[in-house]
């Protein structure tokens, strides 16, 4: 039975909504009952969070959602014991703290599925098959073109950046007479008319600087300064009160099956976004018709190796930062997510254990 996309995505969203209720929470109360806190971005957090139940019953364990500058800067003044951060420190913070890579993950470039599959969009009018659209669809960009469309986003608007393909819209002869389509006289079913090549925007979500750290390894790894896109014109941001990436899913793309139909009547939307490999796995385990794009030939979905090997251009590792040397408990939550117990949590989020095995 097809579940109601609606009722699917108020789950899938709420997943995420009821952690970071937990995360907050317990920020909050940290002032009061001075837990041990970790920091970070929203998209990394689950990572600290699946460790609460191994160090609620002992120390506890405060989570904070922070930026990765602010989560930084609170470790260097004391202020948090530990910042897990879901793209590269800055070179200058390592010296006064240590470094431990504890996850592997990707970036990846989704789109709607039918977007990403191709095929024909064909109504009917007057009694004919009017075709108006086909295309082979989205699924392969180079890093070139990644970054040519970040650039973009801020120099002329997200949604001005032509994706250069196999896209046609289709032209009709009509009929001066009726303002009806005329028959193609080989197949009288279809409407007479010839295809014409087009180019096609990609309409971007782009998210506000520092709240996810996902689009922040994007811009780093391209050599762009995330925080520029603040002063951007013409630029579709998300709604701001979107706090996951669950939710960004959910309030992005649906649930449709239509959209994995070669032949539909729905037009080619073309909506993209960026979202964690973690994320994007899960968006489509729940049915959500969407598919990454593969990025220099790699689909970042598939086998892991090239993620951890770097041929998949948007990998990213996730890093835990403690003071040198570190407190306690600090030291014990590192451990924690270098054993094999925390390594086996890291996997069940979703994340790829630091360990490749292939």
């Amino acid at each position: 039975m097809i579940r109601s996309w609606k009722v699917v995505a108020v789950i899938f969203a709420a997943c995420a909504a009821a952690a970071l209720v937990i995360a907050v929470h317990r920020g909050q109360a940290n002032a009061a009952s001075k837990l041990p806190v970790v920091a970070g971005a929203v998209d990394v957090l689950p990572i600290a969070e699946a460790t609460l139940p191994r160090f609620a019953a002992s120390t506890g364990l405060s989570l904070t959602i922070a930026s990765s500058p602010d989560a930084v800067a609170a470790l260097k003044a004391g202020l948090v014991d530990v910042a897990l951060l879901g793209k590269e420190p800055d070179p200058s913070d390592l010296p006064q703290l240590d470094d431990h890579v504890v996850a592997y993950d990707a970036v990846c470039l989704v789109v709607d599925l039918r977007s990403y599959n191709g095929g024909e969009q064909i109504d009917s009018s007057m009694g004919v098959l009017l075709p108006m659209a086909r295309t082979n669809g989205l699924k392969d960009l180079s890093l070139d073109d990644v970054a040519a469309l970040a650039s973009n986003a801020w120099m002329q608007g997200s949604d001005v950046w032509s994706w250069r393909a196999d896209f046609a819209n289709y032209r009709a002869v009509m009929n001066p007479a009726t303002a009806a389509p005329e028959p193609d006289p080989a197949n009288p079913k279809y409407a007479r008319g010839v295809w014409v090549r087009t180019a096609i925007p990609v309409r971007m979500w782009w998210l506000l600087p520092g709240k996810f750290d996902t689009q922040g390894a994007l811009f780093q790894q391209i050599g762009l300064n995330e925080a520029n896109l603040a002063n951007a014109t013409n630029v579709s941001f998300a709604p701001h009160w979107y706090d996951s990436e669950e939710e960004l899913v959910s309030g992005r793309w649906d649930l449709n099956p239509g959209e994995a139909n070669h032949v539909s009547r729905n037009p080619f939307f073309f909506q993209a976004g960026f979202l964690s490999r973690r994320v994007t796995l899960r968006a489509i385990r729940y049915g959500f018709m969407v598919h990454a794009v593969s990025i220099d030939g790699v689909d970042p979905t598939g086998d892991t190796g090239p993620i951890y090997g770097g041929q998949y251009p948007l990998s990213r590792r996730i890093h835990v930062l403690t003071r040198r040397p570190a407190g306690k408990v600090a030291a014990e939550f590192v451990a924690y997510l270098a054993s094999p117990a925390g390594q086996a949590q890291i996997a069940q989020e979703d994340f790829l254990p630091a360990v490749h095995h292939p």
